[in-house]
Order: C-alpha cells, then structure tokens, then sequence
C-alpha cells in the first residue's frame, strides 16, 4: 500500500476550507436575508395604510382611511370594481393589487411611498387635475423594496398601479 503524500493531504485540506468558506458566505447571505424578510416594517411618517397589520379576508371596495382611498379596479374590461383582497403570501400580510389599484389621496400630499413585493408593474402618480406627474417601472422582488414617489411641485392625489404579475401591497404612506 502507498502512502499518501503530505502535499496530497495539504490540497485536500484546501480544498475543504476553500469550500467551507464558500458555504459560510452562502449562509451568511441567508441569514441578512431572513433579517430584511422578517424585520417589522417602518411605520408611515405621514398619513397611511399599513396593510400587513389588517385581519385576511375579502372586503367590499374601495377601502378608505383618513384621506386615502385604495380601490381595486379593473377599468379595462369594464367590470365594477373587485373586492380588496387581503391575503398572505411568503410570510407577509399584504393588499392583493389586481390588474389595476387606484389609490386617492384627499387634497393630496407631497410625497408617498409605497411597500410592495412580487410582480412587479407600472406605478403611475397624477395631480388633482388627473396630469401625469412620474410613471414608474418596478420590477419583481421576493423581498419587500420600497417605492418613494415625489409630486415635485404638484401635489399627489392619485396612484395608479398596473400590476404585471400579482403585486403585493404591504403600505402606502402620505407626507
């Protein structure tokens, strides 16, 4: 029987701390991501609608509190408005936007932003006047990603999200 050399047993060894580190670097990455997953969300500086803190179900629309007003609407096909839907999906409790989610803001405000996940769409904002003011393509995230959106010198009074593949709401906040 040969014996084994000790530059053989040294490359081996390498290789295995090499591949240990690989993996705690891996599990490092896990552990930030269960952090940013299951971290509490910030609470609305202004004016807002935490979503994730609302009981599940299925509720007539629109949904108002204070001076927002978030209705789930289906304009293109021309159906009446569908129900809010609050639902659960990876862990979160969130607002189910459909094809088309208009939220009003009453007199409007300067800035919003917006707490979403999954599916990604087009936020467009609007000023009292229905003008366009900023559109917006956010992409799909696992993890919830904040939206902040400016009226510039017009105040925001509608938000329109088109919604590409099942968007989760989470907050709208109002400044």
């Amino acid at each position: 029987m040969e014996a084994i050399s000790t530059d053989f047993i040294e490359e081996i060894v390498q290789r295995i701390d090499k591949r240990l580190q690989q993996i705690n670097e891996r599990l490092e990455r896990i552990e930030d991501l269960l952090v940013l997953h299951f971290a509490p969300f910030p609470p609305c500086l202004g004016e807002g609608i935490d979503f994730s803190s609302k009981p599940l179900g299925i509720y007539p629309g629109p949904l108002q509190e204070g001076r927002i007003i978030v209705e789930d609407d289906d304009h293109v096909s021309g159906l009446p408005p569908t129900p809010i839907r609050i639902e659960q999906r990876h862990g979160h409790i969130a607002l189910h936007c459909g094809y088309l989610l208009t939220i009003t803001i009453k007199e409007g405000c300067q800035s919003a932003e917006l707490l979403y996940f999954d599916g990604g769409g087009t936020i467009d904002t609007f000023d009292e006047s229905g003008k366009p003011i900023s559109s917006i393509h956010v992409p799909n995230s696992e993890l919830p990603q904040s939206v902040p959106l400016s009226g510039g010198s017009s105040l925001i009074e509608r938000i329109e999200i088109r919604s590409a593949n099942e968007m989760f709401l989470l907050q709208v906040c109002c400044d």
